[in-house]
């Protein structure tokens, strides 16, 4: 009698596990999974982020006017036009053209400062005469005492 329960119970078992096994939707998800091979473009396609360096570059440097000028205080240059990435280019070809806007402003402002320096001064006609005018601010004593006395014009070269 115990071996007919034993028997009963493993066809049990045996019936459940092979309905687990080949459940109805099992089937469907292998038919998912299967694409028919057909011959065609293959795109590899990768999405990183990062830095890349050229293998061989050379650095463009601004005009040297720019670069080396002591009276001319230039922050900012911004690149108005530039050629295409990849472009070969040979020595003296057209690369980018820098945009004159900063560089103008800096000319009107030493044009004004120019201006604003020259009114600081009386300009005298040729062949006519001319005055010297001396303007103390804050004397002191040496010249109340009348010790002090300016020096002679000198020639400036």
């Amino acid at each position: 009698m115990k071996r007919k329960h034993y028997i009963i119970i493993a066809s049990v078992l045996v019936v459940i596990i092979a309905a687990i096994i080949l459940k109805p939707g099992k089937g469907d998800a292998l038919k998912q999974l299967s694409v028919k091979v057909e011959r065609g473009k293959f795109e590899i396609l990768v999405t990183t982020t990062g830095e890349l360096q050229a293998k061989s570059s050379v650095d463009i440097e601004g005009p040297s006017e720019l670069r080396n000028s002591r009276g001319i205080r230039i922050r900012e240059i911004k690149i108005q036009d530039l050629i295409p990435e990849g472009t070969v280019v040979d020595s003296g070809d057209y690369v980018a053209r820098l945009d004159p806007s900063e560089l103008a402003n800096n000319l009107k402002d030493l044009s004004d400062e120019v201006e604003s320096s020259e009114s600081n001064y009386l300009k005298t006609v040729p062949g006519k005469g001319w005055f010297t005018l001396l303007r103390l601010y804050s004397p002191t004593q040496p010249f109340f005492d009348q010790t002090w006395k300016p020096g002679d014009f000198e020639k400036i070269k």
